[in-house]
């Protein structure tokens, strides 16, 4: 005969309910994130193929207003460059950035709650950019990029 006390009872209960509950949430959670980061991805693609095309409209959308590109000792410079969101879309929009077609590769991606890092390697016809990436999801849930940390270096001639 097996002899358990009724507080013995509850307290095995109670852990299996914890463990269930704590491997929902787990699962909760993950679907929340895998969602998180279809959005990101979404926001990061489009942020790319709308430089590569010059679309300032697209662009808008997908930049908060707080966006800056810090380009720290970009290209040899000693210089840390920072360019505003509405700088950006000017050299955007008259032909000085953008108007390549490149290839994209996120190659890391970390979220924590609103928040989001993405490291990037973006390869054009001159250039090769491994950029950090941040974005930020607004109170209205849409996620934006905040920030563009890159590194260019030339391409080697074939």
């Amino acid at each position: 005969m097996i002899d358990i006390s009724m507080s013995k009872l509850f307290a095995m209960i109670s852990g299996s309910s914890v463990a269930v509950l704590s491997m929902l949430g787990s699962d909760i959670h993950h679907g929340a994130e895998s969602g998180a980061r279809a959005e990101i991805t979404k926001v990061i693609v489009l942020f790319v193929k709308a430089g590569d095309s010059r679309n300032t409209t697209q662009l808008d959308r997908v930049l908060h207003d707080h966006f800056r590109v810090v380009a720290n000792q970009l290209m040899g410079s000693p210089a840390v460059n920072v360019i505003t969101k509405d700088q950006y879309l000017a050299l955007i929009s008259e032909g000085k950035l953008g108007g390549d077609t490149r290839t994209l590769d996120i190659q890391s991606l970390e979220i924590i709650g609103r928040n989001a890092s993405a490291k990037v390697r973006i390869v054009g016809k001159a250039l090769t950019f491994e950029s950090f990436y941040h974005l930020i999801q607004t109170s209205e849930g849409q996620w934006q990029l905040l920030q563009d940390l890159p590194f260019a270096t030339k391409n080697q001639s074939k």
